[in-house]
């Protein structure tokens, strides 16, 4: 949708004859043009009674396991009480948001035993807050714009490189995602992904040209066809990664 545009028709015909057997649908449309950061940010409004829902972004690129769901009510309540989390991502993640040693993908050092991490760099492939957790972000967002200021930047990490790179293009609108890295990076929060066997993957990302991809589509990696009740199984000591993917020793006793 353009700026000037109305809602896309057969986007929005789409959507309504879309059948969804498992609770209430609900198709919400914006009245005016609000851009990727207000799609995100302003489409889930949980308030202090909604502190039980879950959330899961999904964009129209994205492919998910049949068990993508099971996971996240299992993650949301594993970390319920746990105030270093605030967030979930099922997708692979992959990338090291500081590489220091040229280490590369983080399939590169991940341990063969790990089945689930928390990582300070959040995944926006099926995207997961804890409402509690997103409320504060999105009072936080609020209060931050009103500094014209104010970058949300995180020294040495490769995402705030590409926001200033945005910034130059003037399209670091489109980078809603380094709002909330530097808000969850000033509260130290994490977000917990799972592993899955066999280099699978509970959600894949078709990275079909558009914004940031170019070429042929295909997915990042396979979808888990088959459940592995390791991915539920959770280790007494989960691993804490830092921004180059080690492990952060000192926040997993």
């Amino acid at each position: 949708r353009r700026p000037s545009s109305p809602p896309d028709p057969q986007t929005t015909a789409i959507v309504e004859s879309f059948n969804w057997p498992h609770g209430v649908k609900t198709l919400h449309q914006w009245s005016v043009h609000v851009g990727i950061m207000g799609n995100w940010i302003h489409s889930w409004q949980p308030n202090a009674q909604d502190e039980n829902k879950i959330a899961i972004f999904l964009e129209d690129d994205l492919e998910v396991s049949p068990h993508f769901a099971r996971w996240f009510l299992a993650a949301h309540l594993r970390f319920l009480s746990d105030p270093s989390v605030s967030c979930f991502s099922a997708m692979r993640a992959q990338l090291r948001a500081s590489d220091p040693r040229g280490e590369g993908d983080m399939e590169n050092t991940m341990k063969e035993t790990t089945t689930v991490f928390k990582y300070k760099l959040l995944g926006t492939w099926s995207f997961s807050p804890k409402a509690t957790a997103w409320r504060e972000f999105r009072a936080w967002f609020e209060r931050m714009q009103e500094n014209k200021a104010f970058v949300p930047l995180v020294e040495g990490i490769m995402p705030s490189l590409w926001y200033q790179q945005f910034q130059q293009e003037g399209r670091e609108s489109s980078m809603w995602e380094m709002w909330l890295i530097r808000f969850m990076e000033e509260r130290k929060e994490f977000c917990v992904y799972p592993w899955a066997p066999g280099r699978k993957t509970l959600v894949a990302n078709w990275k079909e040209p558009g914004l940031h991809y170019q070429g042929e589509a295909k997915k990042d990696h396979e979808l888990l066809a088959d459940w592995d009740g390791r991915l539920i199984a959770w280790p007494q000591v989960i691993p804490v990664l830092d921004w180059d993917g080690q492990e952060m020793k000192s926040l997993m006793a």
